[in-house]
């Protein structure tokens, strides 16, 4: 049985305290990869950094250590020094000592260890190369979150600064990699290269699994379309208000749920327009009710032409293992991939949507929905996916 070493930066229950800033689907995505890790492997170790915001954000300035077993799984955090100037250099020296000890641990071992990174920013790529010079150890890592940030975040100089040379830093380093599991081909031509890499774009969460199938608590007489997560220009929400001007039956109806700075135009719009609807802010069971009811989810993912080509939003992932009809803009491998089972818009345009939306409407009885969840079940579950990394691991073959 080979070792196993997964570095990340949550543990079990991070999500729900208070102290830790963990973003949810970050989360969900580690926890998707260490559970079915442990159920391929059988003999995993996860090393964490706790994620808490800079003293004096955090009120913390040191957190101490601890170690515990569950589900199979012997999870580390490590100790944390939250200080501005050392909380770097403390967190990569924190994660090296204990690398170098888990690599000496089993040095001897007759099977081999494989040191798997959730992102190449923590620890820096520098440290968990180390693991190579150990026999018999190789080195993987994600390739998630790389590049710089859209200009909708709207970083300053400082922080811009800091991404450029982490992005610099990952491109010289990469390449030194055993393996890599990027989140688009745009990556891997990028980053590394197409013998060491292949494409993971994400995983359904155990989250939504659970949840699955949804009721049918559909109205045949309308067809209610809904776009769930950040209400945002970026997310398609504006292109989706202007095309319900030029929509004229009363029985398409236009729901939005989540939160973002436009939550106030489309409760404008809804004053004007009985068949727009603001959903609120919903639970994720609130959020599956509304998707039983919906017949049409749509991933209108709207960037500049020269950002985003490192990205992949999880929630098209979502959507499609749903089981209902899925509209989405044209990114990354979407229309290779996915274009059999979704509606894959052409171009960015009120028209073409407007168009999308209409044949949906005339043709009910195409239902790529199902064929979506059969194959979003068959191929993305997190499960599905560490096979697939596991295979490439073992044989260098995709």
């Amino acid at each position: 049985m080979d070792n196993y070493l997964f570095i990340g930066n949550i543990l079990p229950g991070d999500v729900d305290d208070n102290r830790f800033h963990v973003e949810k689907a970050t989360y969900l995505a580690q926890k998707g990869i260490i559970e079915a890790l442990s159920k391929k492997t059988g003999n995993l170790q996860v090393l964490s950094y706790p994620q808490l915001l800079s003293y004096p954000k955090s009120k913390i300035v040191w957190l101490h250590g601890k170690s515990f077993d569950s589900n199979g799984v012997h999870y580390r955090r490590l100790s944390s020094c939250n200080l501005p100037l050392l909380r770097i250099f403390y967190r990569n020296l924190a994660y090296l000592c204990q690398i170098v000890l888990w690599c000496v641990k089993n040095s001897n071992s007759s099977q081999k260890s494989h040191v798997i990174q959730y992102n190449v920013s923590s620890p820096s790529l520098i440290v968990t190369l180390v693991a190579r010079l150990f026999k018999n150890t190789d080195v993987s890592a994600f390739l998630y979150d790389l590049g710089m940030p859209p200009s909708s975040y709207h970083l300053s100089t400082t922080k811009k600064t800091i991404h450029k040379l982490i992005d610099i830093q990952a491109k010289c380093l990469i390449k030194h990699l055993n393996f890599s599991f990027a989140i688009n081909n745009h990556v891997i031509e990028e980053y590394s290269s197409i013998e060491k890499s292949i494409v993971i774009d994400g995983g359904i969460s155990s989250e939504v699994l659970l949840r699955l199938p949804i009721s049918d608590n559909r109205d045949n007489s309308k067809l209610i379309l809904l776009i769930a997560g950040n209400l945002t220009e970026t997310n398609g929400v504006k292109l989706l208000l202007e095309a319900s001007k030029q929509i004229e039956d009363d029985n398409i109806v236009f729901w939005f749920a989540g939160k973002g700075d436009l939550v106030d135009e489309i409760l404008e719009y809804a004053k004007a327009d009985k068949r727009i609807e603001y959903k609120g802010f919903l639970s994720t069971d609130e959020l599956f009710d509304v998707y039983s009811k919906v017949n049409v989810l749509l991933n209108l993912r709207l960037m500049p032409e020269n950002e985003g080509q490192n990205l992949f939003p999880s929630k098209l992932l979502e959507y499609l293992i749903v089981g209902r009809e899925v509209i989405s803009t044209n990114f990354a491998h979407v229309k290779k991939e996915y274009g059999d089972i979704c509606y894959v818009l052409s171009e960015n345009t009120i028209e073409c949507l407007v168009n999308t939306i209409k044949f949906i409407n005339d043709n009910r009885e195409t239902r790529k929905g199902i064929l979506s969840q059969t194959y979003m079940m068959k191929t993305h579950t997190w499960d599905a996916q560490i096979t697939k990394i596991l295979n490439f691991i073992s044989t260098g073959e995709q």
